[in-house]
């Protein structure tokens, strides 16, 4: 009787000790929820859907990180959100430049080098187009009317702009118009090309897709894809700045890469990216990749370009230096190499 009472009083300490013993370990290893704020573009854009599946594969699959997808009204805005905010900085994750910040380029004051890279989600191009078959190349725009994005911009505005001039080009007269504002302009006739994006949905045969907006116009009427003169662009890119090289530069889409392309056509080309203050924990940005990485297939049920998200193509920074800690430290676990998309 009396082992018995010993071997019930030994085993209701050992419990005790295991219970303990597990408490402890996870007051070591289980983390404190942890909230970030995915910051895209505007509704119906492909860096808002990318955002809102990002969030839900967060949500779905950690244990401890929850985020929210958020419309933002630029890239620039968002970098200007967490220059200007400190508490924001370990909040904030996504659709930001980083280029203008660094280099305190309009509409940045002074510079902000906190922004570091996450992972890549996509490549757009930055193109003009029009409904006159005239009209072929930025030397054709001599005394026409030309929409560009909207300010403050250097991709969508001011290098254009700047490539046009550097061209010789005269007489252009220019206006910033949103997406579907400027496919609308050219579609009454009261500009006479436009400044329009494509994005990358065939990373191996270089097939592009049109913005919503190009493509419902594109559907009823014969669009003409116009080329920037190369070596203007180069040059115009390369005197932007004395300080470091846009993130941005000229491409050429192959004969074909959109629907209704005939020819080779010349762009402004450039990753889009997840960037995050180089202060956000560096278990978060890891934990934010992972997640990315192993739904990388899924992104496409969101939006159809999202088929360009791999774990490969998510690691086609550029510069393993500009990468946040938490990410190049998942990248490197997997050996997933830093490349130039």
């Amino acid at each position: 009787m009396k082992g018995k009472r010993l071997l019930v009083i030994g085993s209701i300490i050992f419990l005790m000790f295991f219970a303990t013993s597990l408490s402890f370990s996870g007051a070591i290893y289980a983390k404190e929820p942890y909230s970030i704020e995915i910051y895209t573009y505007k509704v119906g854009t492909f860096t808002y859907a990318m955002g809102v599946a990002l969030a839900d594969f967060i949500n779905k699959d950690s244990t401890w990180l929850k985020a929210s997808a958020i419309e933002a009204a630029g890239a620039s805005v968002t970098a200007r959100i967490i220059a200007q905010e400190p508490a924001m900085r370990k909040k904030v994750i996504g659709f930001m430049t980083r280029w203008e910040a660094e280099t305190a380029y309009p509409p940045f004051k002074t510079e902000y080098r906190g922004i570091s890279d996450l992972a890549v989600i996509g490549f757009v191009t930055n193109g003009f187009v029009t409904l006159d078959p005239n009209i072929k190349t930025v030397h054709d725009l001599a005394g026409k009317r030309v929409g560009l994005g909207t300010s403050p911009s250097a991709a969508r505005v001011d290098m254009p702009k700047k490539a046009i001039l550097r061209a010789g080009v005269e007489n252009v007269r220019f206006s910033e118009h949103g997406f579907a504002d400027g496919v609308r302009a050219l579609s009454d006739g009261l500009i006479d090309v436009l400044l329009s994006a494509t994005f990358m949905r065939d990373p191996v045969h270089k097939k592009f897709g049109p913005n919503p907006a190009l493509a419902k116009l594109m559907a009823t009427k014969k669009v003409y894809f116009v080329s920037f003169d190369k070596v203007a662009y180069d040059a115009a890119r390369a005197g932007i700045s004395k300080k470091t090289e846009p993130e941005w530069y000229s491409y050429t889409i192959p004969a074909g890469g959109v629907k209704g392309q005939t020819k080779p056509w010349v762009v402004q080309g450039g990753p889009i990216l997840w960037r995050c203050d180089k202060v956000m924990p560096e278990d978060v940005t890891y934990e934010v990749v992972r997640i990315m990485a192993k739904n990388a297939a899924k992104f496409q049920d969101y939006h159809p370009l999202g088929k360009t998200i791999t774990p490969e193509n998510m690691a086609k920074i550029g510069n393993a230096k500009k990468v946040h800690p938490g990410a190049l430290r998942y990248y490197r676990e997997h050996g997933i190499k830093i490349e130039r998309f």
